[in-house]
């Protein structure tokens, strides 16, 4: 899959946005809700949606689609990775999403087999180093990739 725009790109377009008076928290807020959307849209058989998220904004991304899919009926789970308790995750404790943490003893692969989806808000643009080992594995990468639908 070739990108839509760099990295690069995307950087100076969010930048500029958030210059014309549009707040980092709404566009979190937009993009989760689109995400939300489109698995809603083409993926309305699947109710079982599992979220993987990490620190900075994509992550954030990624609850507000929790959020956005449980308050339509969904069943999404977190699984969260290097993220600190904050707002985001308050909120969807505060719905009763079910929340792993990397840290937790129960498998990402157990998690990444009772789900239709997977949508991937671990890392955005400002990743700019290696996969770290303690997310990276090929059994949690060969099971991502037998999944039927990963946004």
């Amino acid at each position: 899959m070739l990108p839509l725009i760099s990295a690069t790109q995307m950087r100076a377009a969010e930048a500029h946005t958030i210059a014309s008076g549009i707040s980092a928290q709404t566009l979190v807020l937009r993009a989760g809700a689109a995400v939300a959307h489109h698995i809603r849209s083409h993926y309305a058989q699947c109710h079982r949606v599992l979220i993987c998220v990490g620190p900075g904004n994509n992550g954030a991304d990624g609850i507000v689609v929790a959020c956005e899919l449980a308050r339509h009926g969904y069943r999404p789970t977190l699984f969260v990775w290097r993220r600190h308790a904050d707002a985001w995750l308050q909120q969807a404790t505060d719905m009763a999403i079910p929340i792993y943490h990397a840290t937790d003893d129960y498998a990402l692969t157990s998690l990444i087999c009772d789900t239709d989806v997977v949508v991937d808000a671990l890392l955005g643009i400002g990743a700019n180093r290696p996969i770290a080992d303690d997310l990276r594995s090929e059994e949690h990468t060969s099971e991502l990739q037998s999944r039927q639908y990963l946004v």
